[in-house]
């Protein structure tokens, strides 16, 4: 494959940057890789050093010169490059190189393949916690960027807060751009002795001085903590046309002593590494490699609530997203940071983490060459699906959906469609997202009234983007779904999904619990397919609802696993993650070790309606200096070694992603041998319909014990306490166990169904 990339270049900056960084890994990647530098007539020396280096890398390069003469001449140059180039591609980067190669294409040559990267917009559009405007504008570079993206074949924004500017703002449709991140590698051995003093708390900004990069916000915060922390220095690196207000500002603040102005340094990123706390004060940015650089060096980081830096850092868990533009919360938590090295040293790795995960140089890369294969062979929108599901608000069966959609839309078009705005996970960068309804504050009664209304609405989106296939998953969905199908449009090929136990879920004697069970033996024989998590949930649907038996397919959750250590043995500091509702149990955990000394300290990771319940009784029984309540994370596992005993409590499941979680980092786990998952994970060779009805069994991946059984719980904390040799040995048992569910095989036995 041969692509072009064009660019206007006038320095380097962001985008420049990325290319410097992008183009080689392409290259190395094995596709042949020219570059059009578009620059102003007069103006070339302007362009020495990006070419200089892209040119130092192997890469030819093509110049293009524009102006009010240079551009009668521009097309006929831009023709013979493209026509003797043969290129497959011609991709571009910024407003400059979008229109002219869209003007190339809709007078010229209509039969190129042309894609964009969108890497930032009309500064006046992308201020505050938002990237909206208030009205439509009308004004030229609207136009202009209008008319650019109609002759794209695709494009894909560097943030999903930037797609979502361009698609309401009518620019691209969103089928039609997609997401990749920007991810780069960093040097993580750098040496910056003497960069900045020891004797002190450093503080660090890294970028230009310009008015968008919000310095004077962080001068004024200073200004507030430093009579009480006079042991700080921030030290502020870069240089701009904003450094005259900003020196003036650090003269009205009477911040002298406690500021360093560095000017240019090239070497920015040593400066991170020498410095306890990171400062991204931005009003905006169009992604924000500063982040990633920030956490390369594992460096806590405070940034606004603005996009797209607040899309990156995890508040509270990687850094602190403070709501734009509050000094008075910013100085705060910038306090809280000063006073607890212990959080910095926390975020920090947390920041490592995620940086390595999912903004590495390899992902980008890998999305990258994806997105230009649809494209050069058009692969792409010869399949399309779609997956239903309620929210992407962090439970197990969210996370499936999210990483479905992403890994699926490498191979087809796909479309991930919600019934909930109630957002924690990140959204996919490649699938088309597409909320049905908001339905946060409606009543399961409104809900069930509601499932011909949306069944009609799912028809019409399904109709609409000529997808015929759809999988839902999640009892609500599925519902809606199965409507579709048989009132509308009968020729849907649909897979249902079951997550949980319905026999438990649906245990009681209420409306709801009747109708909902009603609704699954009367609808779900109405789909194709029905995909369960465990055997056990299989058995159930067809013992106990009458599904068709040919019709069950069961594919176990799979997890990735993790180089991780868990906390050494010796006191044991447990772990519980889940919803904070009643089947998730935890407060009984909580009355059975309230009087255990061999337990240090327990966290619980979550949130919902139980939250005030637990606090209660934490508080009442003065359990606050041992017991956490953590409230959602994002990945509750990329801390994981602070604990060494994980406890599912649950009443019943359908196959805890969270107990695989726990093995593949290799933890002691203590379940309830509910129905179902549990016994099917920590004892495969034993019947997955056993159920101990009271008592504790060791099993050979973990302990199982009767749900609701307080003292069996009791005892099997004393029997891991009591048997330390075991214990280890069980724990190098645990991921050898997690090994058996792939993530990468469960992704594959969903794919084989949804569009081999």
């Amino acid at each position: 494959m041969k692509i072009l990339h064009a660019h206007i270049i006038t320095g380097i900056a962001g985008s420049e940057s990325y290319l410097l960084k992008t183009l080689p890994a392409i290259k190395a990647a094995g596709i042949e890789v020219e570059f059009l530098c578009i620059y102003r007539q007069g103006h070339k020396i302007d362009t020495n050093s990006f070419t200089e280096k892209i040119g130092n890398q192997g890469i030819k390069v093509h110049f293009l010169p524009i102006g009010w003469l240079s551009y009668l001449f521009a097309i006929q140059r831009l023709h013979r490059i493209i026509t003797r180039g043969n290129y497959d591609l011609i991709h571009t980067h910024l407003i400059h190189a979008d229109v002219i190669l869209a003007g190339y294409k809709k007078l010229i040559n209509a039969k190129i393949k042309l894609v964009s990267t969108k890497h930032g917009y009309e500064e006046a559009y992308t201020v505050g916690p938002k990237l909206k405007a208030k009205v439509l504008p009308t004004n030229l570079y609207y136009r202009l960027a209008v008319f650019a993206e109609k002759q794209m074949n695709k494009s894909y924004a560097i943030s999903a807060s930037l797609k979502e500017l361009y698609v309401w703002l009518q620019i691209s449709k969103s089928n039609r751009i997609e997401v990749i991140n920007y991810g780069f590698d960093f040097p993580t051995s750098i040496q910056s002795e003497g960069l900045l003093p020891k004797s002190k708390t450093n503080l660090v900004i890294v970028g230009r001085l310009e008015e968008t990069k919000g310095h004077v916000y962080a001068l004024r915060a200073l200004r507030k903590i430093v009579n009480q922390n006079s042991n700080i220095l921030l030290t502020i690196v870069g240089i701009g046309s904003f450094e005259k207000e900003i020196r003036k500002e650090i003269d009205r603040l009477e911040l002298a002593d406690y500021v360093d102005l560095k000017g240019y340094m090239p070497n920015g990123i040593e400066f991170m590494h020498a410095a306890d706390i990171i400062l991204v004060p931005s009003i905006r940015e169009g992604f924000g490699i500063v982040v990633l650089e920030a956490f390369s060096q594992k460096k806590p980081i405070l940034v606004f609530d603005v996009p797209a830096v607040n899309e990156i850092v995890v508040n509270e868990f990687s850094g602190f997203v403070i709501p734009a533009f509050s000094v008075d919360k910013f100085a705060a938590k910038l306090e809280l940071l000063i006073n607890s090295p212990e959080l910095r040293e926390e975020q920090g790795i947390n920041g490592f983490n995620t940086w390595q995960k999912l903004y590495s140089m390899e992902r980008m890369l890998g999305n990258t060459l994806s997105f230009y294969h649809s494209i050069a062979h058009n692969d792409l929108g010869l399949k399309k699906v779609a997956i239903f599901t309620i929210s992407l608000f962090g439970g197990g069966t969210e996370k499936i959906c999210q990483l479905l959609s992403e890994e699926l839309s490498k191979k087809a078009e796909t479309h991930l469609i919600l019934l909930s705005k109630n957002q924690k996970l990140k959204i996919p960068s490649r699938a088309n997202v597409h909320f049905l309804t908001n339905e946060e504050k409606m009543s399961y009664f409104i809900k069930f009234l509601l499932i011909p209304l949306l069944a009609w609405r799912l028809y019409r989106y399904l109709k609409k983007n000529d997808i015929k296939v759809l999988m839902s998953m999640l009892n609500r969905p599925n519902y809606i779904s199965v409507c579709t199908k048989a009132f509308f449009f009968p020729n849907l090929r649909l897979l249902i999904s079951e997550r949980t136990y319905s026999g438990h879920e649906y245990g009681g004697f209420t409306i709801i619990n009747l109708v909902s069970k009603m609704f699954i033996k009367w609808l779900y024989p109405k789909s194709d397919s029905v995909i369960v998590n465990s055997k056990t949930v299989g058995n159930h649907l067809v013992e106990d609802f009458g599904i068709d038996n040919g019709k069950i397919k069961v594919i176990h959750n799979g997890v990735e696993l993790s180089n991780r250590k868990v906390a050494e043995y010796g006191n044991l500091k447990l772990l519980m993650v889940g919803r904070l509702d009643k089947n998730k149990n935890h407060r009984f955990v909580l009355e059975a070790i309230k009087e255990n000394k061999d337990i240090e300290a327990v966290s619980i990771v979550g949130e919902g309606a139980e939250f005030n319940n637990l606090k209660s009784y934490v508080d009442k029984n003065n359990l606050n200096s041992k017991v956490s309540l953590k409230g959602f994370i994002l990945e509750p596992f990329a801390s994981f070694e602070a604990y060494n005993l994980f406890v599912l409590p649950s009443i019943h499941e359908g196959f805890p992603n969270v107990l695989l979680e726990a093995l593949s980092v290799g933890c002691m786990v203590i379940s309830s041998d509910c129905f179902s998952g549990p016994r099917e994970i920590l004892s495969p060779n034993s019947d997955p319909n056993k159920v101990l009805s009271s008592g504790f069994e060791v099993t050979e991946f973990g302990i199982l014990y009767a749900v609701n059984d307080q003292k069996a719980l009791i005892d099997a904390i004393d029997f891991v306490v009591s048997q330390p040799a075991l214990v280890v040995e069980m724990r190098k048992q645990a991921k050898i166990r997690a090994s058996h569910f792939s993530q990468s095989e469960m992704t594959e036995n969903y794919e084989k169904l949804l569009i081999s």
